[in-house]
């Protein structure tokens, strides 16, 4: 077997010829592998806005019906506060007692979105922080609806029970507010990063969203048949 020794440098022109060759392979590989890791990058960023899009269509149409449901069952809350003072039982009404989500936020926002523009970034953080916000307000409205529950399954109240639920009404109706003042902050960080409340709630949606539009309107019908607290 041949062994073919590496041939000596004759002068400075010739090392600096071999030496350039080296150098640009090098160089042209490593720009190669940036090119890749560019496009894949960018293909990662396109990915996750659209699944972000995706949920924030989802979160701002449920923030819309959300909304609604709580502007009437404030209003609802005055038919318990007539019940509690000696008036008739009202049906519990509960309607859409959240809906938003942020699972897709999660798994992207310390990968791809770190890849963002910057002022996307801060919408989609702003969005998401708002959402973890509503979230608490949520909870303590399920809360409310469990206790209020329970007070539905008495045959009648006791005095005690009747002032026990006129404390809690207050509370719960000022939570109602936060949150219909909340979803309209969600919703206007939804239309800055371009996604809307889908208005076909009926039409082609989530069966899971056209059930919450469906409870929804039969809070709001309720609603309806109260008094309005500064008639």
């Amino acid at each position: 077997m041949d062994i073919h020794k590496p041939k000596p440098w004759h002068g400075w022109r010739e090392f600096l010829k071999e030496y350039l060759i080296i150098v640009v392979g090098v160089l042209t590989a490593l720009a190669g592998e940036q090119a890749v890791e560019a496009i894949h990058r960018r293909g990662e960023v396109a990915k996750a806005r659209e699944a972000l899009q995706v949920e924030l269509a989802r979160d701002v149409t449920s923030a819309a019906l959300g909304a609604r449901n709580d502007a009437c069952l404030a209003k609802v809350l005055t038919l318990w506060e007539a019940y509690a003072a000696g008036g008739p039982k009202p049906p519990l009404a509960v309607g859409n007692t959240g809906g938003l989500s942020q699972t897709t936020w999660d798994i992207v926002k310390s990968g791809a979105v770190a890849n963002m523009p910057l002022d996307e970034r801060v919408a989609y953080a702003s969005f998401y922080a708002e959402v973890a916000n509503q979230m608490t307000l949520v909870e303590v409205q399920r809360d409310f609806t469990r206790r209020l529950a329970g007070y539905a399954r008495l045959p009648k109240l006791t005095p005690q029970e009747a002032d026990d639920l006129l404390r809690e009404l207050p509370g719960e109706e000022g939570a109602l507010r936060a949150k219909v003042r909340n979803y309209a902050a969600l919703i206007e960080t939804g239309r800055r990063l371009g996604v809307k409340p889908d208005p076909a709630l009926g039409e082609g949606a989530v069966l899971g969203r056209k059930v919450f539009a469906d409870q929804v309107d039969k809070v709001c019908a309720l609603a309806a048949t109260a008094k309005d607290p500064g008639a």
